[in-house]
């Protein structure tokens, strides 16, 4: 199957590859040509996330072939895992199925998270290998449900806080029940624009469609799954579990 790829570089050539035909599925590098050379692997990872899931993945989408369909340079961090890209696929309206299909990886990506948390020792929840590590598991759980918030105000949501499970918990069941009511507007993709937040160092306006928020709330789970699951592997490596 031929998979395109949308490309966002940072100032230092730092590059983060979105999949167009599976939202969430990426592959970040220091390099364009690092983060290509992950794509098929990183494909090949997510469809067999999917199949784990109970999603019905036929073998001819194991045959990876990749053509980048669009790239956009930006002044933000791509290196430290931030993106404000708005592809023009972005911009395409959205059917039915496809919600359906975005709100399916979204609820996966969340079970996975959730359920690291729930296996996490009670004296690791809140350990760091060292300073330079940013967030401990507590932490990047307060920070996945606060960013669901942070993708939700893009749709028009209220904020609130919670102790970190039940907040992962209750900001999932209300990006569901938004995500689940899109108006007519959001489902052709119209662009609305914010500022960032924060999070990109940036004060210019981002430009937001419903299509790119389905697109951050699986990747930003995945990627902060993955870390945690990194930090639980030192933690038992560091204690002798």
């Amino acid at each position: 199957m031929r998979y395109h790829l949308l490309c966002e570089v940072g100032p230092d050539g730092s590059t983060q590859i979105f999949v167009q035909e599976l939202p969430g599925c990426y592959s970040r590098a220091p390099t364009f040509d690092e983060a290509t050379s992950k794509v098929p692997m990183k494909i090949r990872e997510f469809l067999d996330w999917l199949r784990k899931h109970g999603e019905q993945v036929s073998d001819d989408h194991y045959e990876v072939s990749t053509e980048v369909s669009e790239v956009i340079t930006g002044k933000w961090p791509v290196n430290l895992g931030d993106s404000q890209a708005l592809f023009k696929s972005d911009l395409r309206p959205l059917d039915e199925e496809e919600v359906r299909r975005c709100i399916r990886y979204v609820k996966y990506a969340r079970e996975d998270l959730i359920q690291l948390y729930l296996n996490a020792p009670e004296d690791a929840l809140e350990w760091k290998p060292d300073e330079s590590t940013p967030r401990h598991i507590k932490r990047i759980a307060e920070h996945v449900a606060e960013v669901d918030l942070f993708y939700l105000e893009r749709l028009g949501p209220r904020r609130f806080k919670k102790w970190p499970l039940n907040f992962l918990e209750t900001s999932n069941e209300l990006a569901i029940m938004r995500l689940s009511n899109l108006s007519d507007d959001e489902v052709n993709c119209s662009v609305s624009h914010h500022p960032p937040g924060g999070w990109t160092g940036t004060a210019e306006p981002e430009g937001w469609t419903a299509r790119k928020v389905l697109r951050r709330f699986v990747w930003h789970e995945r990627l902060h799954s993955a870390t945690v699951s990194k930090l639980l592997e030192m933690f038992h490596k560091e204690k002798g579990h």
